[in-house]
């Protein structure tokens, strides 16, 4: 008898595991990381060695030529790399810890 009311109860579990994955997919809940990351890149002056950086544009690459620094001197791209973007959550707890912080 027992066994029987836990394979029911492992049943209905299962089950309603299952319907609450199902929810989450649909409110589309499931993201992957790379939707949290955003794509950056490294320009560097040849003149006054000065760095800025952007978003990344389609067809940048490494020791690509780019815009003209405010100096007059082309500027190279010296780099591209990702950041995670931090979502309204992240950034509402980062700013609850550092009120509590000495």
């Amino acid at each position: 008898m027992l066994r029987w009311i836990l394979t029911i109860i492992g049943i209905a579990l299962y089950i309603w595991w299952m319907r609450r994955r199902k929810k989450k997919a649909e409110k589309g809940e499931k993201k992957d990381a790379f939707s949290k990351m955003e794509m950056r890149t490294v320009r560097e002056c040849k003149k006054c060695k000065k760095t800025r950086t952007r978003k990344f544009k389609r067809g940048d690459y490494v020791f690509k030529d780019d815009k003209k620094c405010k100096c007059g001197q082309k500027t190279i791209i010296t780099g591209i790399y990702t950041v995670k973007v931090k979502t309204k959550k992240e950034l509402k707890w980062e700013k609850e810890f550092k009120k509590w912080q000495y």
